[in-house]
């Protein structure tokens, strides 16, 4: 495990870096795939609202159907996977208390739930991209390595056999790879190799307008 940078537990300790994640207003089409998915009761279709809601940053929403899913199912382990994914957001957006340790404990805490359902399940794609999007972002604990472990895996495999991979998978692992390189900080020419290859893939008018985006921004930099 890596050590925290002095700068890192200067500011964990001293003001424990509360971030903020502001709520990003649902689209009428998900409100109307949210009151469908309401009147159904299975786990699966529990998890997509709380899928919706943890990407819309509604976490505490989010914590409330996640928790009552693994308590209920405790072997779900996708559940599971976005459960500890949520309480990592939860964890950064919290003030100070106890010098930080509090925060400390919690990110620790998040990561292993995390990495507890990649233990159970590693071939499952979306825990393995819960997994490398939320290590990638939270950062510590040499969290950022093993996302780029776990990632470099996948962009291998999607290498040596495309045609294994729907096209979204493969947006989602190229989507993931830009979010690992630009946390460490890679050149702007790999990041613009994973943009070429969503643009190519073309899954849909988002997944192109997404990294579009951050094209114009690496071409004004």
């Amino acid at each position: 495990m890596k050590r925290l940078s002095i700068s890192l537990i200067i500011c964990l300790l001293a003001t424990a870096c509360s971030q903020e994640f502001a709520e990003i207003p649902l689209s009428q089409e998900s409100i109307d795939f949210i009151d469908m998915l309401q009147h159904e009761t299975d786990a699966d279709s529990q998890l997509e609202i709380a899928r919706i809601k943890f990407t819309h940053n509604s976490i505490d929403e989010a914590d409330e159907l996640l928790h009552a899913l693994v308590k209920a199912h405790p072997e779900h382990w996708e559940a599971q996977a976005w459960y500890g994914a949520n309480n990592c957001k939860l964890a950064a957006r919290k003030g100070p208390w106890l010098m930080g340790f509090d925060k400390l404990y919690g990110v620790w805490n998040c990561l292993n739930q995390v990495q507890t359902a990649y233990d159970h399940a590693s071939d499952n794609f979306t825990i393995q991209m819960v997994l490398v999007n939320t290590f990638a972002e939270v950062n510590m604990f040499g969290s950022l390595d093993k996302a780029w472990d776990v990632l470099g895996t996948i962009l291998s495999q999607i290498e040596d056999r495309p045609e294994h991979f729907p096209p979204t998978e493969q947006v989602a692992a190229f989507e993931a790879a830009i979010n690992v390189a630009q946390n460490m900080q890679n050149p702007a020419d790999l990041v613009k190799s994973y943009l070429d290859k969503i643009i190519q893939l073309n899954t849909s008018k988002e997944s192109v307008a997404r990294a579009q985006i951050i094209l114009n921004e690496l071409t004004v930099q």
